[in-house]
């Protein structure tokens, strides 16, 4: 399997619900969907980390959309870790848990504190 086969990352139909959403806001400016990380030191915890929504220069945002299998203990601590790494490097990040389906309400709040953090930093 080639290095682009094992980067190939299925998205979510929530990720497409909030990209969608996020379009229709025009807050698609910068925006990186489904962003490789990498490191330095391929023994960094954060290495391999896909990031669902990443916002380059100026925001330095990075999203995640946490559904129900990031409840589980171990993938909370590399999470931590994860995001731990990732501010380091003066990124900012949000993580935003969701059941499936992604609620229209739960969209919205989704979309909103993303818009607040793009619009004010």
């Amino acid at each position: 399997m080639s290095w682009r086969e094992r980067m190939h990352v299925s998205v979510s139909t929530a990720e497409l619900q909030v990209f969608t959403e996020l379009q229709h806001r025009h807050l698609c400016t910068d925006l990186e969907t489904q962003k490789a990380w990498t490191f330095t030191h391929p023994e960094d915890e954060a290495a391999g980390t896909v990031i669902d929504f990443y916002w380059n220069v100026p925001h330095r945002y990075a999203v995640y959309l946490d559904g129900p299998h990031h409840q589980h203990v171990k993938i909370e601590r590399r999470d931590q870790w994860i995001d731990e790494a990732l501010r380091r490097r003066g990124v900012r990040v949000d993580r935003f848990a969701y059941q499936v389906p992604l609620r229209k309400g739960r969209l919205m709040e989704i979309c909103d504190r993303i818009a607040e953090v793009l619009k004010h930093g």
